[in-house]
């Protein structure tokens, strides 16, 4: 059998985020809360590895899927109980909020604390809290990653915008939608024309004088011969894991933080700003790290 990705793995996410925390921010030590199922736990391990390799030290605590305020109010307790300030979380979307709530009932969140958390993109600008509550106030100054970070996203929107309905169709009949994915979410679409884009190249690579080839060829050149310049970025597959290298796309840190412009007494309008982005190299074999905007942090200052 075969596999292999155009998504991003685990390893890579976990890779830049401790990329981030050390050569970025300076952290030495960061407590990580984690979903106790099977994505939790392969992505805890891909941070703690990440982690060896860079000198930071980690703490880790658990919390079961679909928890109990109970099970949250224990695990934010424990989490505070290491005195550790930054604040690594391994969520989903069905817990993040329930997290950050409790974490600012219990004071772990703003002022002296950074949170990262792991998924990408939780809150888009123009998402909506209501002013001054525990949510509009636990979310100001929260990192999450962004990626990929589109050079060309009119480009992509053009050609997603000009897909027929029946094509349409295909897609989310092989790609079911959830409150985690949907083929309609931009952060979705590039990987799913950067997939395209390299079945289409290793079947071209193949048919070369070929009248047909079978699952075991494509595979081969998918894994062993894919190399070009996607929408999310290089696209250079690891042979050994079948999965992109670490510098094959161009990933983003954000902060979280309110539009006062567009927010109005009752409620608080949230912009999501690119602050840090790590571009690859053209062969995907390094990347370089941009200051775009400084991060602001939960009062309001950048460090």
């Amino acid at each position: 059998s075969h596999f292999a990705r155009v998504i991003l793995s685990t390893d890579v996410v976990s890779q830049l985020g401790v990329r981030y925390l050390v050569d970025v921010v300076g952290y030495t030590h960061c407590a990580v809360i984690y979903l106790n199922d099977n994505f939790g736990n392969s992505h805890l391990r891909s941070f703690v590895d990440a982690a060896v390799q860079s000198n930071l030290t980690v703490e880790s605590v658990p919390f079961p899927p679909r928890p109990s305020q109970e099970d949250l109010r224990i695990a934010i307790e424990s989490i505070a109980a290491t005195q550790i300030r930054c604040v690594f979380a391994i969520v989903t979307v069905a817990n993040h909020e329930k997290i950050l709530e409790e974490a600012f009932r219990q004071n772990i969140v703003g002022p002296d604390y950074f949170w990262l958390m792991s998924n990408n993109r939780l809150w888009v600008s123009g998402d909506t809290y209501e002013r001054g509550s525990a949510l509009d106030l636990a979310v100001q100054g929260v990192g999450q990653f962004h990626h990929p970070v589109l050079d060309n996203e009119d480009f992509l929107r053009a050609i997603w915008d000009g897909l027929d309905d029946d094509t349409l169709d295909y897609f989310t009949s092989i790609l079911p939608e959830t409150d985690e994915f949907s083929i309609n979410q931009t952060k979705v679409r590039p990987f799913a024309y950067d997939t395209i884009a390299t079945i289409g190249l290793a079947a071209c690579n193949i048919t070369n004088g070929a009248d047909f080839f079978d699952g075991d060829e494509l595979a081969e050149k998918i894994i062993g011969n894919t190399s070009f310049r996607g929408s999310s970025g290089p696209v250079v597959i690891n042979p050994a894991t079948g999965t992109r290298f670490v510098n094959s796309v161009t990933f983003g840190i954000e902060f979280v933080t309110r539009n006062e412009e567009l927010s109005s007494e009752d409620t608080s309008v949230l912009e999501a700003v690119l602050s840090t982005v790590f571009k690859p190299n053209e062969d995907g074999t390094g990347s370089q790290t941009i200051i775009k905007e400084p991060f602001i942090y939960f009062d309001g200052t950048n460090n």
